[in-house]
Formats: C-alpha cells, sequence, structure tokens
C-alpha cells in the first residue's frame, strides 16, 4: 500500500472502531458485534450493499437463505458459550478449549462476511467466555492473524479484535513481537495501535494483558509521539500495565493536552490501571474544572465518568475519603 493512501486506511479502520472506541469495551454501544449493519439489507426492496436487484428473487432468497443459515450458527455458538459458564471451566481440556475458540473466530468471520448481525452474536457472553478459556483462545487468534499476514498479506481485524480482547501472556508477547519488529509495516503497527487506543478508548481484556517493563517502556515511548496514531495507542496500551509509572505518565498527559481525543484516552486508560489514590485524583480535577466554569467536552466528562467506574469495580472503597 503506498504512503499516500496509508491515512486514507487507517482514518477508515479508525471509523470501523468508534463504536467501541466513544464508550470503551464492552460497556456501551458496542453490543456484540465485530461488524456492525443493517439488517435490513438483507431485505427486498431495502437499499445496501447487499440489496437484490429489483425483481431478482432468486438472489433474495440466496441471501435470506445465508442470514438464516448465519442466525442458527450463532444461536449454537451462543448455547456453547453458555454451556462453557454453566460447567466446570477447569475440566475443559485444551483442545476442547481452542475448538471453542475456533467457533467464536469462525462465526465472527462469518457474520462480518454476511454483512449482517443476523440475530447478533452476544459480544459480552464471548467476552465472559474469554475468562475461562485461558491461553488457549488467544493462541488461537493469534495464529488466525500470522496465517492471513503471511497468506495474503492481510490484516485479519477479526482476530486482532479476539486476540487483544482473550489478553494474557501470549496477547502480550505478540504485541512485543509485532510492534518491535522492524520488518512489521507501518500499516500493520498502525492497525494494532488503532484498536489499542480508538478514537476516545482502549482496549479491554478479559484477561489482563501483563505488561512488563519492556512493553510499558514501548508504550511510554509511543504516546510521547508527535503522531497521533502512536500517541493513541501507546496511552491505550498505557492502561494494561498496571504501574505508577503508567498512572504518572497517564496524569501528565491529562494535565497538560489540551486535545479532546488525546485526553479522553488517557483518562479512560487511568480507569483500567488506576487505583485508589487516581480516584480521589480524578475526582478531584473533574470538580475543579467544573467549579471554576470550565469545560471538559462531552466525550471528556463521559470518560472521566467511566474510568471512576473502572475503578470502583476494582476498590469499592475507593470514594470514600
Amino acid at each position: 500500500m503506498t504512503g499516500r493512501w496509508l491515512p486514507l486506511a487507517i482514518g477508515l479502520v479508525v471509523g470501523f472502531l468508534i463504536g467501541i472506541a466513544l464508550h470503551g469495551w464492552p460497556s456501551r454501544d458496542f453490543k456484540g458485534r465485530i461488524v456492525s449493519s443493517d439488517s435490513d439489507r438483507l431485505k427486498p426492496g431495502k437499499s445496501g450493499a447487499h440489496s437484490a436487484p429489483a425483481g431478482d428473487s432468486q438472489t433474495t432468497d440466496a441471501l435470506l437463505s445465508e442470514t438464516d443459515a448465519l442466525r442458527s450458527e450463532i444461536a449454537s455458538l451462543n448455547a456453547t458459550i453458555d454451556l462453557l459458564r454453566e460447567q466446570v471451566p477447569a475440566r475443559k481440556t485444551p483442545d476442547e478449549k481452542r475448538s471453542i475458540a475456533r467457533e467464536i473466530y469462525r462465526v465472527f468471520t462469518r457474520q462480518g462476511s454476511a454483512g449482517t448481525v443476523a440475530g447478533g452474536v452476544d459480544y459480552f457472553r464471548i467476552m465472559e467466555s474469554f475468562r475461562f478459556l485461558d491461553d488457549d483462545a488467544a493462541e488461537v487468534f493469534i495464529a488466525k492473524y500470522k496465517e492471513r499476514l503471511t497468506t495474503n498479506k492481510e490484516i485479519d481485524q477479526v482476530a486482532l479484535n479476539l486476540l487483544l480482547v482473550s489478553g494474557g501472556e501470549p496477547a502480550a508477547a505478540f504485541l512485543k513481537e509485532r510492534l518491535q519488529d522492524p520488518l512489521a509495516s507501518q500499516f500493520e503497527r498502525d492497525m494494532i495501535l488503532a484498536h489499542l487506543g480508538g478514537v476516545g478508548s482502549v482496549v479491554t481484556s478479559r484477561r489482563i494483558i501483563p505488561i512488563d517493563d519492556d512493553l510499558g517502556n514501548k508504550a511510554i515511548m509511543l504516546a510521547s509521539s508527535p503522531r497521533m496514531e502512536d500517541k493513541c495507542g501507546g496511552l491505550g496500551l498505557l492502561g494494561a500495565w498496571q504501574d505508577a509509572r503508567a498512572r504518572q505518565f497517564l496524569r501528565g498527559v491529562l494535565e497538560s493536552e489540551a486535545n479532546p481525543v488525546i485526553r479522553s484516552v488517557a483518562v479512560r486508560a487511568l480507569g483500567k490501571c488506576g487505583d485508589a489514590q487516581t480516584f480521589r485524583f480524578l475526582s478531584d480535577y473533574f470538580n475543579q474544572v467544573r467549579s471554576s466554569g470550565g469545560r471538559l467536552g462531552g466525550a471528556v466528562e463521559e470518560a472521566f465518568c467511566d474510568a471512576m467506574n473502572d475503578i470502583l469495580v476494582k476498590y469499592p472503597d475507593a470514594a470514600k475519603r
């Protein structure tokens, strides 16, 4: 891909992530769809990428049949996840866990290619399942990502989303490898960074991505860059680093940065890595700005509320003075 098309491509990816980005995963408007689209596209007479031409009943029937088949697959996947949650997860073998992960990947990929939510994968249910699938799920998604990258020179965004959400040691190793590989293309790096710190958000993993000093320092280096993609991706990655250095850096960004998008990412990242002291800092900062008649902006104010809620989940007594 030539240099002149790269900004456009990254812009499209960031636009794709806005549903996650403005509210974080999976609490708000990202209701369970890697690919979001209007199921009305498959109804006769509706406009859209998958609408059948007028009078072409065979095409319409084929699309509706595909939708019904996918809806059945989604129902089957949701039932599988329910069984996983109801049974004792520890009794699942690595092969069984990998099989479930492959089915998650297959249905999500099919859902995207069909261009319809077809009843919708229950994303929150699948997010919760990653707590039980351990490293086996992430390893499946990483293998899918690398297979597409090697074979077709393409970025598998479904696999990338799922591996980051599944978290754990494999996700940390993946980030370290791809972000620090001198042979990785700028396009690939920017795709990964866009998923780590989309517009106003940070990635949320069901199992914490363990960030060591090497990867944490890489995140600070990225977050210190004047380049928007690097800065937001680095800030998002700092949200996974449960370390005082991450909190100190993010507080500094909040106090010195004027760009509301960057401020939103920094605040949400603070919510992910913050402690009780961070809660008090955010609360005091928010109240000070409001009492002085200033405005943080709608997106930043919402980020403050989400961040403080995130901290209260981990530290229920943080609000007590």
